[in-house]
């Protein structure tokens, strides 16, 4: 069971900034995953976004070595990444986009560039979702454009942009770029750059769309 306290001093007291206190961020974010999983969002939202508050707080208390400051700035962001997950799966979408945003700038600061992609992937397909074609392109292109993009990334975000487009009404277009994620999924291309939640884009996601 998660044991979380929401004020600062008792989490504090309970647990300091280093490397335990980490892994212990990385323990709750796992099982907020479980919970969701199992139980969908609904009724774990409030849970999820108490323990991103107590993490966030936590990171905000102090100073720390470098090395630890990155790694307590990915897992506070890890933790935010789920957490807006987990909004987005009860329906609460301006709670949902609240925390990817801050689960990107942590993310950032942590320098950890795989999980900002999720994150991005996260952020433009609530974009979609909430009817924002122009916003999820932009969001796409970007991440396109960039040469350190590897293949089942760029794949991810040519089918959010495939989306966007049919939502501009641009079917042809749409279609063009599911091809082109397609065509990337069917050659079997990845690289170091592509991270380890690529792994779900397959041709039954691809059939989904």
């Amino acid at each position: 069971m998660i044991d979380l306290a929401t004020d600062s001093r008792d989490r504090d007291e309970k647990a300091p900034a280093d490397a335990g206190y980490v892994e212990s961020i990385r323990e709750d974010t796992r099982r907020l995953v479980e919970l969701d999983t199992r139980y969908g969002g609904d009724d774990l939202v409030h849970l999820a976004v108490r323990a991103t508050k107590a993490a966030d707080e936590q990171l905000a208390a102090g100073t720390r070595t470098r090395t630890l400051e990155s790694d307590l700035q990915a897992a506070v962001g890890e933790m935010a990444q789920v957490s807006a997950w987990i909004a987005y799966d009860a329906d609460q979408q301006p709670l949902a986009r609240r925390l990817t945003n801050e689960a990107l700038l942590h993310s950032r600061m942590a320098g950890d560039r795989r999980l900002e992609l999720f994150e991005l992937a996260q952020l433009a397909m609530q974009s979609i979702h909430l009817q924002r074609p122009g916003e999820a392109l932009r969001i796409a292109d970007e991440v396109i454009d960039n040469a350190r993009t590897g293949p089942r990334v760029a794949a991810v975000f040519h089918l959010r942009r495939a989306r966007a487009l049919a939502q501009l009404g641009d079917l042809p277009g749409a279609l063009d770029e599911h091809d082109r994620a397609d065509a990337i999924l069917r050659a079997g291309d990845s690289s170091s750059h592509d991270p380890d939640w690529t792994w779900c884009v397959d041709e039954a996601e691809l059939a989904w769309h």
